[in-house]
């Protein structure tokens, strides 16, 4: 739990969507490139059930096409990690603090109030 946040971590958008948190959910963090679904995907997936999830993206892509339509698309943010220590740095932040140990190379991340 983190300043009144409790933080859910999935390894892929096929576990998210089968669990009970997607009702709760109130911010994700999100990869965008996923195994099975892609974070993209999902986000339009959530769209598509009326799921209005504010959704952060992380991504090691530096391609500038990338994060204009992300935004265009509903997300609230999209942020570029050149390297796995740099994309734990997004996950464990003060409000996604998973745990002590490493996180999957792709992972979600659902905060509930």
């Amino acid at each position: 739990m983190a300043v009144g946040f409790a933080a859910q971590a999935f390894s892929s958008a096929d576990a998210f969507l089968a669990s009970e948190c997607v009702r709760d959910t109130r911010c994700l963090i999100l990869d965008i490139a996923m195994p099975g679904m892609s974070g993209p995907e999902l986000q339009r997936e959530l769209a598509s059930r009326r799921q209005d999830i504010p959704t952060i993206f992380i991504t090691a892509s530096a391609d500038v096409v990338v994060r204009p339509r992300l935004l265009a698309e509903g997300a609230v943010h999209c942020q570029t990690c050149r390297c796995n220590a740099q994309r734990r740095a997004v996950y464990q932040g003060p409000r996604a603090r998973i745990s002590q140990g490493a996180l999957p190379e792709h992972s979600i991340i659902g905060v509930g109030g």
